[in-house]
């Protein structure tokens, strides 16, 4: 595994831990909520890039694509 996987796998589990630290921290706060869905948003986006970047030679990534474009409309 490249250097840039690895940085998208840390990436991705950095916003999911401060989105559940945020939103755990008063749950019932609209700002607390909404930040946990954009962080978790961005994780996954995060991981639709990692998707990619992983089969981009072995196959045709167009759903994955497509995917990831549409999370990154939903942040």
């Amino acid at each position: 595994m490249d250097t840039n996987r690895l940085a998208l796998i840390f990436v991705i589990c950095v916003n999911i831990l401060l989105g559940a630290f945020v939103y755990l921290r008063d749950r019932k706060n609209a700002v607390n909520v909404s930040f946990g869905i954009l962080t978790l948003t961005i994780a996954a986006w995060t991981f639709g890039v990692f998707e990619i970047v992983s089969i981009w030679r072995d196959s045709n990534p167009i759903h994955w694509v497509r995917i990831t474009y549409a999370l990154g409309t939903f942040m």
